[in-house]
């Protein structure tokens, strides 16, 4: 059983992906520039918030950056 389904009203324009395998592909691909951004931050030992400022710095929009489990983020080498 797919764990994903999508299904599309005639209303809504499709997503230009040929399957899931696709879309999710895509998806990723968008994924990896801002997320070399972070890793680089990462790796020069900035904190979050100046992570933040580097993704933005680079042209993608923060929309909330959680402090509050600023430590957990940096222990697990995630910004989430």
């Amino acid at each position: 059983m797919p764990i994903f389904t999508f299904t599309r009203s005639h209303s809504s324009p499709p997503s230009g992906a040929k399957d899931s395998d696709d879309f999710f592909g895509q998806v990723c691909a968008m994924a990896d520039p801002p997320l070399a951004v972070m890793t680089k931050s990462k790796d020069a030992g900035d904190d979050l918030a100046a992570t933040s400022n580097a993704v933005e710095g680079a042209g993608y929009e923060v929309f909330y950056v959680d402090t509050q489990y600023e430590r957990r983020a940096k222990s697990d080498a995630h910004f989430v």
